[in-house]
């Protein structure tokens, strides 16, 4: 008993050093970002939203990382929440940018999830919607136990034998070959995460008609 209390206090000593490591990390690469901002202000016109829309992707690559790398090595956290709430309340973020995105959902969908993380993953299952196809459908429901967001998009989709392969790390399929759609290949992995870690899971399917619907599951608290 006394081996394995230290080896558990080893563990939980290791992974709060990783953790404090990949925030380390997580500030010195935006530190120089914050730098590349600024002087894109101060660039010729032509370039400026170039630039900007460089730096934006860089900060997104590191968020991402950073949140796959947390999701990973952190300890898992569970609260009470309504998903259909938070799913409604990501959409109207989007919303409020001007993105083509709706929301549908009347009933309350109580879980037991980390809020932050089910926020990256609804976050990033909609932006992968609109980036893709420039609308998302966001239908909130129950169905058979389980608290269901459906993130719906009638973009060119992608070929059934990716279906699993893009939800490994930094795997890009052939629609983000495009430079003006192409992400860093994180975001799906990053939503997988949260969903498994509060006992759901993110698939996609492929409808007759075309797009992508990405599944959100989590499983109804009593």
């Amino acid at each position: 008993i006394t081996t394995f209390n230290a080896m558990q206090t080893a563990l939980k000593d290791h992974m709060r050093q990783r953790s404090q490591t990949i925030a380390g990390i997580g500030h010195d690469l935006r530190t120089p970002l914050t730098r590349l901002r600024f002087r894109a202000e101060q660039a010729p016109e032509h370039v400026r939203d170039r630039m900007a829309a460089d730096i934006e992707e860089m900060d997104t690559l590191i968020g991402q990382a950073m949140a796959y790398v947390k999701g990973q090595a952190a300890p898992e956290r569970r609260e009470a929440l309504d998903l259909a709430v938070l799913a409604a309340e990501c959409v109207d973020r989007f919303a409020e940018t001007g993105a083509d995105v709706v929301f549908s959902g009347h009933d309350p969908l109580p879980v037991l999830a980390d809020p932050d993380a089910l926020q990256r993953a609804l976050d990033n299952l909609i932006g992968n919607a609109l980036r893709y196809a420039g609308a998302a459908r966001v239908v909130a429901h129950a169905e058979a136990g389980q608290a269901l967001i459906c993130v719906e998009d009638t973009g060119p989709g992608f070929p059934p034998e990716d279906l699993e392969r893009v939800f490994d790390p930094f795997f890009r399929g052939e629609r983000s070959r495009n430079r003006d759609t192409g992400g860093v290949g994180l975001g799906l992995a990053v939503a997988r995460q949260a969903a498994r870690a509060g006992g759901g899971d993110v698939i996609l399917t492929l409808p007759e008609g075309g797009g992508v619907v990405a599944r959100l599951t989590l499983p109804l608290a009593t």
